[in-house]
């Protein structure tokens, strides 16, 4: 790559020719090690893509959009469906698909230990019953509500209320969710027959934004 002219050294044409490439390489080194610089949210024109659950984005999402349009206006915030509910989707996560997901993520030392957990809310589980539902709630026996018998699934929290209110079925859901469809779908609303564990809305990010200034 260098010839001895005298007594200094000379660049061949071959060094001439990689030596842009060469020195952007570097520059995007030195970039990588240097200390992050400090997150300015109004200046900020960061892209965020969340993978998020339905009700996650019904309870959270109109306030996160209030607080983020007044304080980062130029941040831009994606949101699509992850394929499961109650498990963080950490391959998308690790791949750079998602750099955040939201959900009802109940357990944080499930997940990977590359994938970090913060809590956002927790709220009780209640049951909703519509008028056709054989009993009321508070006439089903602790026993009887012990044996789950499932007569649907559905990925769509927001989909149960309706479905509740037009049927004979019985559902657990959290209570902001019953409590908002109650009134509107004219649902009954009590507590649980059984001990359930809390509603739980979590964040999920991947290491490598554990320090990032955003």
């Amino acid at each position: 790559l260098f010839v001895r002219t005298g007594a200094a050294m000379a660049p061949t044409p071959r060094a001439e020719e990689i030596a842009p490439p060469v020195r952007e390489g570097l520059a995007r080194f030195r970039s990588a090690l240097d200390p992050p610089s400090a997150f300015s949210p109004g200046t900020a024109r960061d892209e965020f893509r969340i993978a998020i659950t339905d009700y996650a984005e019904f309870r959270l999402l109109p306030g996160l959009f209030r607080e983020v349009a007044a304080e980062a206006p130029g941040v831009r915030l994606f949101f699509r469906r992850a394929d499961r509910i109650f498990v963080p989707p950490e391959a998308d996560l690790r791949s750079g698909a998602f750099d955040f997901a939201i959900g009802a993520y109940p357990d944080p030392t499930a997940a990977d230990p590359s994938i970090h957990l913060a809590a956002l809310a927790e709220e009780p589980n209640v049951c909703i019953a519509g008028a056709a539902a054989p009993a009321t709630l508070d006439q089903t026996p602790a026993g009887l509500a012990r044996k789950r018998d499932p007569r649907l699934a559905t990925p769509n929290f927001l989909t149960i209320p309706h479905l509740v209110a037009s049927s004979d079925l019985i559902a657990i859901v959290p209570k902001g969710l019953a409590l908002h469809f109650a009134p509107l779908l004219q649902l009954e609303v009590r507590n649980p027959p059984v001990d359930i564990p809390a509603f739980h809305t979590r964040l999920a990010w991947h290491d490598r934004h554990q320090s990032s200034p955003s």
